[in-house]
């Protein structure tokens, strides 16, 4: 009998879109053969929804029958979950604790583990307790002021400096700024697409922008040779998601970057913990690295550089899929 598996999808973050993406691919690479795909889609507002027969239903997690949604028609049972969400709501650990309540298994970082690696502050300082270079930053909170802002990042890593939300990705609400009015008009739309703290890191204007994926496949666990986005200048939303961007799956660095982003990535994925999959990134300024922020549910659509560095890998993304769901299911939540 094939095992049903709730593909989740949407959700209540500005990265919405990026997860209609990223289900769109997923749902091809499934393995039918062995999967029952279960479209599960979660609207802006946070409400689950499921088609059945013909009509759009309400449904909602619960632990009845082992795991499984409630609707009008009754219960669902759902053998395992692939949360394909971004950002709050879907990687910092909230999706991940409404399941495991349901006693649902699923796929990609634990609670804890999601929600520290989602909020950027909080995974350098990890970072940097191990000894892996991060960029200075500043950690603001919502209830601070634009000038009391302001002030703290002059103070701390000053101008020019990069502004972005702690806890989202995708480059939403991410800015360059340059001068005190260029901070003073950009921080409050950061703030606002935060709808949380804000973090202002030292800008680096001469960097690569390089990326190691983590990888567990039946219980080993691996990381890849690091790929590198390709651009001049920001690398923002438009550039991510609109087809602006060249990339490449295997980075042309030297064998001693290659070998300490690698090292760096591993240290990092056994800390937090991290399972199934990730991303890790990190900056290269001449000889010296910098770990930037780590994703627990990267981009997984077809322009995405995780899926792409699996494949030079050799990484077959259809047996990744089901290997992940498999270990999902059998260290299932208690």
């Amino acid at each position: 009998m094939k095992k049903r598996v709730a593909l989740l999808y949407g959700g209540t973050s500005s990265e919405h879109e990026v997860s209609r993406l990223g289900y769109e691919y997923v749902k091809e690479l499934i393995d039918r053969s062995d999967y029952e795909p279960l479209p599960v889609y979660i609207d802006i507002s946070g409400e689950w929804h499921i088609t059945l027969r013909g009509k759009d239903l309400a449904a909602y997690p619960t632990g009845r029958e082992g795991g499984s949604l409630y609707t009008d028609y009754g219960f669902i049972k759902i053998d395992a979950a692939i949360p394909l969400l971004h950002g709050a709501g879907g990687e910092d650990g909230s999706v991940q604790g409404a399941l495991e309540i349901a006693h649902i298994p699923y796929v990609g970082a634990r609670v804890s583990e999601s929600a520290v690696c989602l909020d950027k502050a909080y995974a350098k300082a990890v970072a940097s307790s191990l000894g892996i270079p991060t960029l200075g930053c500043v950690y603001l909170t919502k209830s601070e002021s634009v000038d009391e802002a302001l002030r703290r990042t002059k103070e701390t890593v000053g101008l020019p400096a990069f502004i972005k939300p702690a806890r989202l990705g995708s480059s939403v609400g991410a800015y360059p700024v340059n001068t005190e009015d260029e901070f003073t008009k950009l921080y409050p739309l950061a703030r606002e697409a935060a709808n949380g703290p804000v973090m202002v890191e030292s800008l680096l204007t001469d960097k690569r922008e390089l990326e190691c994926a983590f990888c567990e496949i039946n219980g080993k666990k691996l990381i890849t040779p690091p790929g590198e986005i390709l651009i001049e200048g920001f690398y923002g939303y438009g550039e991510k998601y609109g087809g602006k961007t060249e990339t490449r799956a295997v980075a042309d660095v030297d064998g001693e970057i290659r070998d300490r982003l690698i090292g760096y990535s591993r240290l990092l994925g056994e800390s937090l913990g991290l399972r199934h999959l990730a991303r890790l990134d990190f900056f290269l300024s001449g000889e010296e690295i910098y770990f930037n922020e780590i994703n627990t549910f990267p981009g997984f659509t077809r322009e995405s550089l995780y899926p792409k560095m699996l494949l030079a890998a050799g990484i077959d993304l259809k047996k990744a899929l089901s290997s992940f769901i498999e270990d999902a299911i059998r260290d299932r939540p208690i």
